[in-house]
């Protein structure tokens, strides 16, 4: 069967899938995008493999395409029980959830706006003051574990 194939770019979350496939030992068939062109790195119109255009993108085996970073860190995790991410199942499991979808909805578009180079200083100070506070909470999970929630780390990690 063919192997997956991870869209997805190194400078970007879309490279949490990336380091999850590898550090679980998943393989994929990985392929870099530019997301200002909208082409992969072979040359392929990147929104005929994903209509709306952002990584992670995983298509699978049978044709099936996963995006959204939560969705496919969890797929990568699935496919080596136990290695990236607590079982399912258990309130570790959930726990982990909780935490890469806190991420994924509250930190990451917290600070999104910082990459934008016409951005005023005044809203660059008013993004840092709410980006602070979302991190101030992450930051406080780490003061019992090494990692979130774990003493190894999981996919919320990677995010």
């Amino acid at each position: 069967s063919a192997m997956p194939k991870l869209y997805y770019t190194p400078t970007s979350c879309g490279a949490a899938s990336f380091i999850a496939a590898h550090v679980a030992g998943v393989k994929v068939d990985a392929e870099t995008v530019d997301l200002k062109a909208h082409t992969t790195a072979s040359g392929a119109d990147f929104y005929k493999i994903n209509p709306k255009g952002n990584v992670p993108t995983l298509v699978l085996d049978d044709g099936t395409v996963l995006n959204e970073g939560a969705a496919v860190l969890q797929w990568i995790a699935d496919q080596k029980p136990g290695s990236i991410a607590p079982a399912a199942g258990t309130n570790a499991r959930y726990t982990t959830i909780a935490a890469l979808n806190y991420i994924a909805s509250e930190v990451h578009p917290s600070i999104g706006g910082l990459f934008n180079p016409t951005l005023s200083d005044e809203n660059k100070a008013f993004i840092k003051g709410n980006a602070a506070k979302k991190l101030t909470y992450l930051n406080g999970l780490f003061e019992k574990e090494k990692f979130l929630y774990s003493s190894v780390p999981t996919i919320a990690d990677f995010y």
